[in-house]
């Protein structure tokens, strides 16, 4: 499994995340699609096999979260990957309960 975390919810950094064969490697940059595409090419990984995509929704910079979810659901429809656990395609909202991963608190 290969996970793809994309997490734009600081003003002017991208915080991505690869997680692949248990390890994870992390990269802090601006430019949030030269990081990613820095890190899938240090590890030798395609897009095309991203297995998950989790993304932060927030709270954080409006338009930083709109830039994240944009690359994410960009990145869901071409090689039809599941964001935080939703059908591909699909971009989830913040709601309240939720951490910022979209994922239920417990």
């Amino acid at each position: 499994m290969i996970i793809l975390q994309i997490d734009t919810t600081k003003i002017k950094t991208a915080k991505i995340t690869l997680i692949k064969d248990g390890e994870t490697y992390t990269k802090t940059e601006r430019s949030t699609l030269a990081t990613i595409d820095a890190l899938l090419t240090e590890h030798h990984v395609k897009a095309s096999d991203i297995t998950r995509i989790d993304l932060a929704t927030g709270p954080g910079s409006f338009t930083g979260i709109k830039i994240g979810a944009t690359i994410a659901g960009v990145f869901s429809l071409l090689f039809s990957i599941p964001i935080n656990n939703n059908s591909p395609g699909t971009i989830p909202s913040l709601t309240y309960g939720k951490d910022s991963w979209g994922l239920e608190n417990r």
